[in-house]
């Protein structure tokens, strides 16, 4: 494979000065007590959902799930009419995806189809906001907290008005009775 990456004389070799990497993770020992053992803690990787906070991150995993949509829609299309062109395409497509009979791969397009929607629904996005703006939160809080208020205000005006009509169906039948008589 030919990388269109050369080296020149002075980089790399022997010559070269060591390359100082980080490997992100912390190394303690107990107090410089002989014979003390040397703990290494890792930091395990973000989480997911620590991920998708990330705007950039989640653009990125949209993006990737639409062309892999885009992808299996095609492939379906393809082995929904199994022409020669689809048998010389299916070729060069990985072991795993010319096996992949047209069940599955619908099957793989319509869980991409749902994490793609899963990922891009408005609750997610609201859940986002939620989690990454206080003031969102804040506002979102007022909100809700005057729906109650009128909700409060709404049952009790509710409540009154099943008073009034049951004093006005007692007073009906108060004036029935005496119209019958």
């Amino acid at each position: 494979i030919n990388w269109d990456i050369g080296m020149e004389a002075g980089e790399g070799g022997a010559e070269a000065a060591p390359v100082e990497i980080d490997w992100d993770i912390g190394v303690s020992a107990e107090a410089a007590t002989p014979g003390a053992e040397v703990v290494v803690a890792e930091e395990k990787p973000k989480s997911l959902p620590v991920r998708l906070m990330s705007a950039d991150y989640r653009n990125r995993v949209v993006e990737e799930l639409l062309e892999l949509q885009a992808f299996l829609t095609v492939r379906c299309s393809e082995m929904r009419s199994a022409t020669q062109l689809a048998v010389l395409s299916s070729a060069a497509a990985p072991k795993s995806l010319r096996e992949a009979s047209l069940g599955r791969v619908e099957e793989m397009l319509s869980d991409v189809s749902a994490a793609l929607a899963q990922l891009t629904c408005r609750a997610t996005q609201e859940l986002l906001l939620i989690q990454a703006s206080g003031r969102y939160a804040e506002r979102l809080t007022a909100t809700l907290e005057g729906k109650q208020g009128q909700e409060v205000k709404l049952k009790r005006a509710l409540v009154d008005m099943g008073q009034k009509r049951d004093e006005i169906l007692g007073q009906l039948a108060a004036h029935a009775a005496k119209e019958k008589a």
